[in-house]
């Protein structure tokens, strides 16, 4: 067995080219959408954390 027996496709067999557009586009959308939300989330509480961290070292 080889590898890319496993986890690509094998010589004799190839899948139709739209399932390879679809998944590249689907898996660029889904990034994107991760990269979004977890910026909309984080963003704002480490730049709070990081506020916070720069009043108390600055008043001491």
């Amino acid at each position: 067995v080889m590898w890319e027996d496993v986890i690509g496709e094998p010589d004799g067999i190839r899948s139709p080219e739209c399932a390879w557009r679809l998944s590249a586009h689907c898996f660029r959308l889904s990034r994107g959408c991760c990269y979004i939300f977890l910026s909309i989330l984080i963003a704002p509480i480490v730049g709070l954390l990081l506020g916070f961290t720069f009043a108390c070292l600055s008043f001491q």
